[in-house]
């Protein structure tokens, strides 16, 4: 509904899995149906719940912080990572999205729920760097907010919303916009 206002023909639209949409077996069922169009080229299980996307020069992978397959909330799989990474080296820009933050944010963290678990965001976060990743995009702490580590960006983007669950004059509806250039 918030985002009918989208020509898709000329915006692709692509999808990341979240707490709220992807919290156990079922609910990664529901998103795998409901958004059949998806790249299936994930690993292995995380078929359509992560994947890859490549447009010329730009490669955009889309990870999935929530797997069940792997514990849940704030875990995320690198080894499919880095094999992209490397089949895509060429890209000149490679972007990451996902929905929990490596690093802590305004003073929340705490593993699993505020951030991915340590050792899964060490190992995530070397990929990123190794690979030469621009930036690392995630929303899961309601907060705009840019850090910089080891040469690679973390970027919150706040939060998009759904209109009907805006608690009162605490969040907007809001959609975030960023120019990609050789600058």
């Amino acid at each position: 509904q918030e985002m009918a206002w989208l020509d898709r023909e000329s915006i692709p639209l692509d999808h990341t899995t979240a707490n709220h949409t992807t919290y156990n077996s079922m609910s990664e069922a529901v998103f795998r149906e409901v958004l059949s169009h998806l790249p299936q080229n994930g690993p292995p299980g995380q078929e359509g719940l992560s994947y890859f996307v490549r447009r010329s020069n730009l490669l955009m992978v889309f990870v999935n912080t929530v797997f069940s397959g792997l514990g849940g909330e704030g875990r995320v799989e690198t080894e499919w990572l880095a094999q992209t990474f490397a089949e895509h080296s060429d890209a000149q820009y490679k972007l990451v999205f996902g929905h929990h933050p490596v690093h802590a944010v305004n003073g929340f963290s705490g593993p699993y729920q505020r951030d991915i678990a340590p050792e899964d965001g060490r190992r995530f976060w070397e990929c990123l760097v190794k690979h030469q990743v621009l930036a690392y995009f995630g929303i899961h702490v309601l907060a705009f907010d840019v850090q910089v580590h080891e040469g690679v960006l973390q970027i919150l983007t706040a939060v998009a919303g759904t209109a009907h669950r805006m608690p009162e004059g605490i969040e907007y509806l809001h959609c975030v916009q960023a120019a990609l250039d050789a600058s």
